[in-house]
């Protein structure tokens, strides 16, 4: 269905053990199978990611986006982790944004409960 959307690349975030533990252990390597370009930062949930991590992450997230890719990124539960990055990336890429604005931004779009990573 994320191909019918156009999506071509996909940042997930879960670790190959919550693959497994929500049942979906080839969930990468279906992404895969439909052409989607499959970008994966395991990363236990309630964590952070640290810099250098961070940094690839939103390095990549940034090329996709300056070619105009439709990319999605993506934990389990889509608040913690993946809210994490994107507000990362919204101060990336705007100066003017203030650390408070983008997790406001965020949770505007996603609930209250976005951005939640404990650490």
């Amino acid at each position: 269905e994320l191909k019918n959307y156009g999506t071509q690349d996909i940042f997930v975030l879960c670790t190959r053990g919550e693959l497994l533990k929500y049942r979906v252990p080839n969930l990468i390597d279906t992404y895969q199978q439909h052409g989607i370009c499959v970008h994966h930062y395991p990363i236990p949930d309630g964590d952070a990611p640290d810099i250098a991590k961070c940094c690839n992450i939103l390095e990549e997230l940034r090329s996709c986006l300056e070619s105009s890719r439709k990319t999605i990124i993506h934990c389990y539960g889509g608040l913690g982790r993946s809210c994490l990055v994107a507000a990362c990336l919204l101060l990336q890429l705007s100066e003017a944004l203030t650390p408070q604005q983008a997790i406001d931004s965020l949770r505007n779009l996603r609930g209250a409960g976005a951005i939640q990573t404990i650490k």
